[in-house]
């Protein structure tokens, strides 16, 4: 059993090359977590450039220590992730998702989304 277990539901990979990655509600995650979890996606992805949906559980929240360490670690593999949607729930979370994605803008496509389908949608481009 992986450490980020019990922070994100197990790594899917659905139909349109896209790993899901999709976090629990209500958990905090820090830097542990973090380096869990990209370690997680490491070993699913088996190295394959592969999108990536991102759905961020409900009042759900990361440290910042934990988020600059994701984006270090995102802006480090760009070239395994052809494009990631981010799905939010909460105000907080779209800040924090925003300070995310301005940071990594240049890196691969990516965006933020408050609605699933169009999310998937988004992602069928890529």
């Amino acid at each position: 059993m992986s450490l980020s277990s019990h922070k994100i539901m197990p790594l899917q990979l659905n139909e349109n090359n896209c790993v899901l990655i999709q976090y629990h509600d209500m958990v905090h995650i820090e830097l542990a977590d973090i380096e869990a979890i990209l370690n997680d996606i490491k070993v699913f992805t088996q190295g394959r450039p592969l999108k990536r949906l991102v759905i961020i559980g409900k009042n759900s929240t990361i440290t910042s220590e934990a988020r600059a360490f994701l984006q270090e670690g995102n802006h480090r593999d760009r070239k395994k992730i052809i494009a990631e949607a981010i799905l939010v729930t909460s105000l907080t979370q779209k800040m924090a998702t925003n300070f995310y994605l301005r940071f990594i803008k240049d890196d691969f496509p990516s965006k933020f989304f408050t609605d699933i389908h169009k999310t998937k949608e988004w992602l069928r481009k890529f």
